[in-house]
């Protein structure tokens, strides 16, 4: 099952089991909208998978039964109003069986509710005020009691959410405005193992269960990035992707394996999109560098179906991903 949002305000449910259009395209189970034309712009569900949040662009966060789901599309349970003041950049349930949600927003606010109690007031845990507009946040840790969130002007916060206090960051320690981008350059040419890439922006964070550690991606607008392994007390240099993409990286994904390769070195593999088209899929050679595999391809099969990702040669192709409006002065309640 795959669930999309959207910014025309319609949430998706997808059954990558069911049969394929002509044009390659999977039916939608079902749909359903957000009410007074507000763009759904962050999904996520707990309860089993029973519940969808919904982030909105007005501010709200709406819920969805998806037990309801099918031929009644007006399946809204409720929502939260009070919480923020401007989009809701991240939902994020604390696992997939959890009660406990993340929000995060423009309003340069990130808050938890427990959305078992029968109010919003109620719901409300803690909330943490960054001062500068998130645009992606999460849980993580042994016991996922601490939160993650990275910002519009390319800043990373780390907070424990239950006491709603900011847990030590080391490059706070740093002159120059306390600029991360500078703290993971410098990271990366104190190596002599790595080759030289200097660090733009931040693309995300990922929580892996099984090594226990936080990984955090970060990009040069060439199309170079490294990661780095995030802590109460450091962030150090874990690997470098080099040579894989011609434009900036937005999203990836790291999974493990279960073969015989990737138990030798307990490397996960991991997926990279960027502006270029490229879907790239890393391995790793050794300890220091990863190196991209088959990163021209201009089709990538799935379970019958073909999933056309261009080519970067010639014209330059795919384009930024986040929305160019006018926002409102940060101002937080």
């Amino acid at each position: 099952m795959i669930l999309t949002s959207s910014e025309d305000g319609c949430v998706r449910i997808f059954d990558t089991r069911t049969s394929f259009t002509g044009n390659g395209a999977s039916n939608g189970l079902c749909e359903f909208g957000l009410p007074l034309k507000e763009e759904a712009l962050s999904i996520s569900t707990g309860y089993d998978g029973s519940l969808v949040a919904v982030g909105g662009s007005k501010g709200k966060i709406h819920f969805y039964d998806l037990r309801m789901a099918g031929d009644n599309h007006n399946n809204l349970l409720g929502s939260y109003v009070d919480a923020h003041t401007e989009e809701v950049t991240s939902v994020e349930f604390q696992s997939s069986s959890s009660s406990l949600l993340l929000t995060a927003s423009e309003d340069g606010l990130m808050c938890t509710h427990d959305t078992a109690q029968p109010n919003e007031e109620n719901a409300l845990k803690s909330v943490m005020n960054i001062g500068t507009p998130i645009r992606s946040a999460n849980f993580f840790g042994p016991n996922l009691d601490g939160c993650w969130c990275l910002t519009g002007s390319e800043t990373m916060s780390i907070y424990h959410h239950e006491s709603a206090q900011p847990i030590s960051q080391p490059y706070l320690n740093l002159k120059n405005n306390n600029n991360i981008r500078e703290y993971l350059t410098h990271q990366v040419r104190a190596s002599t193992t790595h080759p030289q890439i200097q660090i733009d922006y931040l693309v995300g964070c990922q929580w892996n269960s099984t090594k226990q550690e936080l990984s955090l991606l970060a990009g040069s607008s060439d199309g170079n990035a490294a990661v780095f392994n995030v802590d109460a007390s450091s962030i150090s240099l874990s690997q470098t992707l080099y040579n894989g993409h011609k434009g900036c990286v937005r999203s990836f994904q790291f999974i493990q394996q279960t073969g015989e390769a990737d138990l030798s070195n307990n490397l996960p593999t991991l997926f990279t999109g960027a502006e270029d088209a490229r879907l790239c899929e890393w391995t790793s050679r050794n300890s220091n560098t990863r190196s991209s595999k088959n990163i021209d391809a201009s089709f990538i099969k799935m379970n019958g179906f073909s999933s056309k990702i261009g080519s970067t040669s010639g014209k330059k192709k795919g384009g930024p991903i986040r929305k160019h409006k006018k926002k409102q002065q940060h101002s937080p309640y």
